[in-house]
């Protein structure tokens, strides 16, 4: 009872774990904390649960192309994989009972291997978490698998095909860490090294290691597999591996911190458990941390820091253990090397403490006469400080104040003086704080002197008072070495901008109050303005040009904080101006008078509308026409931010906001779009239009950052393929191992902000950000751009999708992959749901109808090959008696091109077709994940196209499938809907939820497949792969149909009824087979249809049944099978006509005795044969004919009668047989059958 309830508590915390989205980890590490206190729950379900968890990972990793969807899937199935390879080590380290130890056992480790090796051939696509699981539970299990092969009480030969596995891993694992560029991959099989250093070496003797442990010299010197000296052999190589991990020059990629830190333990540990290598290992250290520390190309300062206090604390504490005492001097020696505080603050306390037993000893001697001892005090301390060592007390020597401690005098008298006055405390506390003081007063000491220094470029660079005048000019002849006086350029322009800006206040009432043509003067008058102050902000810039490059030819100038590519305009800062208007800005007078120049534009725009509502006129008819004129005016402005965006990012959205304030004054519905007639000089058209041209430019600007960013990325040496796809931004070659881990390339969010920030983003602009999604190397600029401002600004929504969708389709995987993963985080979750659907199943119709015509024109190809004759030339008439040999090599060497053209037509034919499906079906597919009822569109078009095709869509298909076999029960509604055509689809994701699914298919599954073929009269086909789920009342009803698909002229039918009966025989832990081989046979005798015995397809059957075999040659089914079978059969009232046909095939095939058959034969004669149904008869003919001359002498125990019935339904041959064994018969014997002879 007690032990039921530990179960039911176990399933529970599964059920509750899994069940969550994502999975609970904390529930599954809590279940596993509770597995290992109740360790033999593993062997009630729990190590198959753990098992089909890893398994449906590994599946899903494996999947192959379509790996849009595997992202979320494997969000789901890592934490039960993490916790199944938990419970799976659990099993196979845990020593069980020995009824268990003997029987489950074995079993569970060769299934623990089976997944430990698909784990990590499947390594580059499976989350590495579970790979690193997986090196940590082989690690913990190699010690118990060699005391397994050791052990005199054990079976050896039991265990010899888990030790080769275990090797074969091993080997493994030390080629991946020669080849592995991931820190934390490392890290575990750094663990698994240690492990086969330790026991592959010997245990020291008694007393010298902390702990007891497995070694080399506990294994046996014969042994029949396992080698000493093979082990020994990997023993040195693991520790000659572990010190070739120490990072150097030539492995700066493992210059991680943690890695380094874990591997320094390790090798200490190492030293630990075999101080034999203490001196090899200590040294080999001493020598790397020498290299390393000398200078700062390999590792960081904070690395060198971390890690010199790991490896001083790590051998300090093993200096101090006491089984290392014979190995002191060797540390001694390495400390020194390597120095440090902690080394130097450990040996002065040694030092006091052996000066304060020396004390306590005198003081005890001296008082010996006392009454009561009088304990040392701390002034006699003190005042003893100042004197040399003693080197009386035994123990370790005194050492000088220079002896290579590693640290200055200085800082070794403060350590002193410390711990004087604390001498009770820890050994390391002291050096700690003292370098942590020390790390504070550096630092608020770099803070005061960086603060002393903006505080003296403030004052430099600070604004004149109030009561000083703005100087805002540059001496150009000073810059030039002239001796000319300076011109006050900036002063002049700063007047003629204000000059230019002055237009006034206009307001409605003064307008009311002008005639026509002052209303129109006074906008000539604004206009003009305008433009002069434009004439002068664009010469301003020129004349900074001129002043910073002399009189050679200048780039094409910005307003970028006074930067022409890359070079400042002035040779020094520009001052900033201060105008009537009173704004100030960190860009100075360019920034201020381009704000002023954008603001008079917006208020002229103001009064051109109020003088047009009053007079009743478009807007485009005022200033004569001259509203081109305006907006090319200002065009300086919007061509300086285009050529620096970022840098004039600030400024650009403030004008933009002036603008759109202008649009919601004068348009707000804004009806005056430019491609209406009279609307093209709108303010909201030259919002647009600066709008979209900034926007190009942000892009622009993003993709050069981003690529230049990639550039100079360092790509390491690898394929030229690979390299030269990286130099340009490119994705790696399909099919390439991918190169060592590139530095993750951070992008430009300069885009997105702009979009998030501009007051109204045209939807016609979305399409600028397109270049991104064209550009190699800045596609994840675009679709994460988009993806984003998505999220962030829902009323963009509709066209970022639309350009999402559009690229969803290109021919670049990568630039697909992002786009379809942006437009699948929306679909079921928004509005546009129905839109994304809608394109997505079009694109579908379209590659599909574009894949058939690639297989039209292929098969049109290959027609026009076979139908094009052989031509085999001449070969002249002097050569005529050669024609047979000539002529024939001839014809033969044409045929063969014209075979191998035929095979390159259809290879390019498939591999276009598949390219074709792919790209276009790679939406649809990522969108079933979320509705699989898309499935059903496909199969829709699936029916209609040709085979190439179909083909090819089986396979896409594919991994979509493999990513939903832990819950089939999802997929069958809409297998329960398949359209007519689409049969061999669905047979295909049948068999892949069977094949890659759970062992035993799940119950929702075998019930809609059965009713699914129940209700639309589907063949047996449908129900092959899921008998190994049914129960055998079912079984037994469909086994007549299985057999029934032998009908069909198909060779696939024959492995698909094989496939069948396999699936019925085979048992999985926690549940037996369905049938038994015994049970299976019998079947065939009792429940196939009459029909199919007499068109011989049950003998068909059987013969499947006897021929299966193993990988190994043998018998699936074996002969002792048969031999029950038939046994049982024999004795059922009524006789199987198929019976007789086995028994012969088994005397025929399996070599069985036909004293056997023979003996069936006469128990069917002692059974009045004769007297049974037809089918019986004639079998019972047939085997009596195969069996002769043998079986002839059974003629005497069947009456006349009963002979004489049979004999009528014999071929002529059996007559002839059995009249001459009659005719030989005594004459008594022959009377009764005279008959023979008539």
């Amino acid at each position: 009872m007690e032990s039921q309830t530990l179960l039911n508590h176990a399933t529970d915390l599964y059920n509750q774990a899994v069940n969550e989205t994502p999975p609970n980890r904390t529930k599954l590490d809590n279940l596993a904390d509770f597995l290992n206190n109740n360790p033999l729950l593993l062997y009630q379900g729990f190590f198959d649960k753990g098992h089909e968890a890893v398994s449906a990972v590994i599946n899903v990793s494996a999947g192959g192309e379509a790996t849009l969807n595997n992202d979320e899937n494997l969000s789901i199935l890592t934490p039960p994989a993490i916790w199944g390879w938990a419970a799976l080590e659990l099993t196979v380290c845990s020593v069980p009972p020995k009824d268990l130890f003997d029987t489950s056992y074995p079993g569970y480790v060769a299934r623990f291997f089976e997944l430990a090796k698909r784990t990590l051939i499947e390594m580059e696509a499976t989350p590495m978490i579970v790979v690193r699981r997986a090196i940590r539970a082989l690690t913990r299990f190699w010690p118990v698998l060699l005391g397994f092969c050791i052990d005199p009480q054990n079976d050896f030969l039991k265990w010899k095909p888990a030790f080769d596995t275990m090797v074969q891993l091993g080997d493994l694992l030390g080629q991946l860490s020669e080849s592995s560029d991931d820190p934390a991959l490392q890290m575990h099989l750094v663990k698994f090294l240690e492990i086969e250093a330790v026991m592959f070496t010997d245990i020291p003797s008694s007393g010298a290691s902390p702990t007891p442990s497995i070694g080399l010299n506990n294994v046996p010197t014969t042994h029949p597999f396992v080698s000493k000296q093979m082990l020994a052999k990997r023993g040195d190589a693991a520790m000659l591996q572990l010190l070739r991990l120490l990072p150097n020059s030539d492995s700066i990629k493992l210059c991680n911190a943690s890695f380094i830190t874990a591997l320094i333990n390790s090798i200490v540990y190492l030293m630990s458990l075999r101080p034999q290598f203490c001196h090899e290992l200590a040294e080999k250290l001493a020598d790397w941390y020498a290299v390393v520390n000398s200078s700062e190309q390999v590792m960081t300062h904070s690395q060198l820091v971390i890690i010199g206090k790991t490896l001083r604390i790590s051998l300090l504490q093993l200096y101090t253990r006491p089984h290392m005492g014979a190995y002191t001097s060797v540390l001694e020696n390495t400390l020194d090397n390597i120095g440090g505080p902690e080394w130097a603050s450990w040996q002065e306390r040694q030092t006091k403490e052996r000066e304060r037993r020396e004390r306590q000893r005198a003081k005890a001697h001296e008082n010996r006469h006392n009454s009561r001892s009088v304990p040392a005090r701390m002034d006699d301390e003190d005042a003893t400080d100042q004197q040399g060592s003693s080197d009386i007390v035994s123990g370790i020597p005194p050492r000088s104040a220079d002896a290579g401690l590693g640290r200055p005098s200085s800082s070794r008298s403060r350590v002193s003086s410390r711990a004087h006055k604390r001498p009770g405390e820890a050994i390391l506390i002291d050096d700690d704080d003292d370098e942590e003081k020390q790390l504070k007063l550096m630092e608020e000491n770099v803070k005061r002197i960086r603060i002393e220094e903006a505080k003296v470029q403030k004052d430099s660079s600070s604004p004149p008072s109030k009561g000083e005048p703005a100087d805002v000019s540059v001496s150009v002849a000073d810059q030039a070495g002239g001796g000319q006086e300076p011109m006050d350029v900036d002063g002049e322009i700063a007047k003629e901008v204000r000059a230019a800006v002055e237009v006034g206040t206009f307001d409605i009432e003064s307008l009311e109050n002008l005639s026509l043509e002052e209303r129109e003067k006074q906008l000539i008058h604004a206009m003009d303005r305008i433009a002069t102050g434009a004439s002068a902000i664009k010469k301003f810039v020129e004349d900074c040009r001129l002043r910073t490059y002399g009189h050679t030819s200048s780039p094409q100038g910005s307003l970028a904080k006074g930067v022409i590519s890359g070079q400042p305009l002035l040779q020094e800062p520009m001052p900033k101006g201060a105008l009537q208007n009173g704004m100030s800005t960190n860009y100075g007078i360019l920034e201020d008078v381009t704000l002023i120049l954008v603001r008079s534009v917006t208020d002229f725009y103001l009064m051109a509308n109020d003088i047009a509502d009053l007079e009743g006129k478009p807007l485009d008819a005022l200033v004569s026409g001259r509203w081109a004129e305006l907006h090319a005016s200002i065009n300086v402005v919007l061509e300086s931010i285009v050529e620096a965006p970022r840098e004039l990012y600030n400024l650009a959205i403030t004008l933009l906001y002036e603008m759109w304030m202008a649009v919601l004054v004068t348009d707000p519905e804004m009806k005056r779009t430019p491609d209406k007639s009279g609307c093209e000089h709108s303010i909201l058209s030259l919002y647009l239009k600066w709008c979209e041209k900034i926007l190009a430019a942000i892009v622009k600007d993003g993709i050069e950052k981003t690529v230049n960013q990639q550039t100079v990325q360092v790509v390491p040496e690898d394929t030229p393929a690979t390299a030269s796809a990286q130099a340009s931004g490119g994705a790696v070659p399909a099919g390439q191992a991918s190169p060592a881990q590139q530095p993750q390339i951070k992008l430009d969010h300069l885009i997105l902000t702009f979009i998030l920030e501009i007051p109204h983003l045209p939807p016609k602009a979305i399409e600028k950000i397109e270049v991104c999604l064209k550009t190699p190397g800045a596609a994840a600029l675009g679709f994460v751009t988009l993806e984003k401002a998505m999220e962030l600004r829902a009323p963009i929504m509709k066209p970022c999708l639309d350009v999402l969708l559009t690229y969803s389709v290109h021919p670049d995987r990568a630039t697909r992959v992002g786009c379809i993963r942006a437009v699948k985080r929306y679909y079921t979750a928004s509005e546009h749901s129905q839109l994304i659907e809608k394109y997505a199943l079009t694109s579908m119709r379209r590659g599909m109808g574009m894949a058939s015509a690639i297989g039209e024109n292929m098969e049109a190809t290959m027609k026009g090959i076979v139908d094009r004759p052989i031509e085999i030339p001449d070969s002249g008439e002097n050569n005529n008696n050669n024609d047979a040999s000539g002529g024939s090599g001839e014809g033969a060497n044409a045929m063969e091109k014209k075979r191998a053209e035929l095979v390159d037509v259809r290879k390019k034919g498939e591999k276009d077709i598949s390219e074709c499906l792919l790209s276009h079906m790679e939406l649809p597919l990522a969108l079933c994940t979320r509705n699989l009822n898309l499935l059903l569109d496909l199969f829709a078009e699936y029916a209609q196209k040709p085979l190439p095709v179909q083909i090819e869509i089986r396979k896409i298909i594919t991994p979509l499938i493999k990513s939903v076999v832990a819950t089939p029960g999802k997929l069958v509604p809409v297998l329960q809907q398949f359209p007519v055509g689409a049969e061999t689809a669905v047979l295909r994701v049948i068999a892949i939820l069977c094949i890659d699914g759970p062992q035993v298919p799940s119950k929702e599954l075998v019930q809609g497949v059965i009713e699914m073929c129940e209700k639309r009269k589907l063949g047996a086909e449908f129900v092959v792969f899921l008998v190994g789920g049914m129960d055998k009342a079912s079984l037994l009803q469909w086994l007549g149909p299985i057999v029934g698909l032998l009908e069909k002229k198909d060779n696939g039918n024959v492995g698909l009824v094989g496939e069948s009966f396999k699936r019925m025989t085979t048992s999985v832990p926690g549940r037996p087979s369905v049938l038994s081989p015994t049970e299976l046979l019998i079947a065939l005798h009792n429940n196939v249809d009459m029909a199919l015995v007499d068109k011989g397809y049950a003998s068909t059957a059987v013969n499947i049944f006897e021929g299966m075999r193993k990988p190994d040659g043998n018998p699936v089914f074996e002969t002792a099978v048969m031999e029950a079978g038939l046994k049982l059969l024999q004795e059922q009232k009524e006789v199987p006509p198929l019976l007789l046909f086995t028994a012969e095939l088994y005397h025929r095939k399996r070599g069985g005795s036909a004293g056997m058959v023979i003996g069936l034969l006469g128990k069917l004669i002692e059974r009045k044969v004769w007297e049974m149904n037809e089918h019986v008869v004639k079998a019972f003919i047939w085997c009596f004919a195969a069996l002769q001359p043998g079986a002839l002498g059974l003629i005497k125990n069947i009456p006349s009668e009963g002979l004489k019935r049979l004999m009528e339904k014999a071929p002529p041959t059996l007559w002839t047989v059995v009249r001459d064994y009659v005719a030989k018969m005594p004459e008594n014997n022959r009377k009764a059958l005279g008959w023979l002879f008539d």
